[in-house]
């Protein structure tokens, strides 16, 4: 396979993932329907080392306030219970401010445009983001000469032919690690040659 060299990212380098609410037909509605809201209920990143490997870790989960219950579908596509969301969970100002403390300068780096969910999430509370740098994780999956439509971050470590990192897909945390499994791979010396 002709695969184009993609760019190593700088590091070490934050990479995050979001959940949100959902429900069955969401996604496919772009979220049109009557209250739905692509609300965010979890944030998870990870510092990445030169290497690739977990530095450190930060999750935080987030009340929604649009729609608070969540729905049995997203508990089912999430894992996240809603007594752990109300005993875990902070306002959505609170995470935010706790995210951007934890990527500090560096770029902030998902499998797609998380950046436009935070975006709408400010938006909607009226609330500055505070980050600008952004990176698409989708462009260097796309340099190996695979269509990033195929893949999301929580199945990247198959892309990589690694096995599962983690405990479940959807989870934004489990996601990252899929994403730093995947970028190991990618950039390892066998890789490049």
């Amino acid at each position: 396979m002709d695969k184009e060299k993609p760019v190593k990212p700088e590091t070490p380098m934050v990479v995050f993932d979001t959940e949100f609410t959902t429900w069955q037909g969401a996604m496919e509605r772009n979220w049109s329907g009557a209250g739905e809201k692509r609300e965010i209920i979890q944030i998870g990143a990870l510092l990445l080392d030169g290497s690739f490997r977990e530095i450190a870790r930060f999750e935080r989960l987030v009340k929604p306030v649009f729609n608070p219950e969540l729905s049995d579908y997203c508990v089912n596509l999430t894992g996240i219970k809603q007594e752990r969301l109300e005993k875990e969970g902070v306002g959505f100002a609170t995470a935010l401010l706790e995210f951007r403390e934890f990527v500090g300068p560096r770029t902030a780096w998902s499998y797609g445009r998380d950046c436009d969910v935070l975006a709408e999430n400010c938006d909607w509370r009226g609330i500055r983001l505070g980050l600008d740098r952004f990176g698409d994780i989708r462009d260097i999956v796309a340099a190996t000469g695979c269509n990033p439509r195929d893949w999301t971050s929580g199945t990247l470590h198959a892309l990589a032919g690694k096995p599962r990192p983690g405990d479940r897909e959807h989870d934004a945390c489990d996601d990252c690690l899929s994403i730093a499994a995947f970028l190991r791979w990618r950039f390892s010396p066998a890789a490049a040659a």
